[in-house]
């Protein structure tokens, strides 16, 4: 084989190397990208529904009590995942309430823990 052929193959095979390189790096951003969006997204919306029933707390005019924004946000992370696949049904809405009710017996059980630590002070 000879130089230019060698040239040639090695600029090709560099070129090629250099472009699915880059397609990757652009790849990696994007989903990095996504994810951040999808969390301001979450964030966004929890903080809202959030404060909504927080001021129906304070006016009186909904449920004396407010759960935590983490329960907000893990409800509507799981939303909007259903939305994006496309499989937001009414059975998977209940599904999701059920999910959450898991996450608000869990807050329950971090709530009765945190009680009897403080009383042990």
């Amino acid at each position: 084989m000879d130089a230019g052929y060698s040239a040639a193959i090695s600029g090709f095979v560099g070129a090629l190397i250099g472009s699915i390189s880059s397609i990757i790096t652009i790849v990696v951003q994007s989903r990095a990208k996504d994810r951040r969006d999808r969390s301001k997204q979450v964030t966004d919306l929890s903080l809202a529904e959030f404060s909504m029933h927080l001021e129906l707390a304070k006016s009186g005019r909904g449920p004396s009590g407010v759960l935590p924004i983490s329960t907000f946000i893990f409800h509507n992370n799981l939303l909007l995942k259903a939305l994006d696949d496309g499989t937001l049904t009414p059975e998977k809405m209940i599904e999701i309430a059920k999910l959450c009710d898991v996450a608000v017996e869990a807050v329950d059980k971090i709530e009765g823990h945190r009680k009897t630590l403080n009383t042990r002070q």
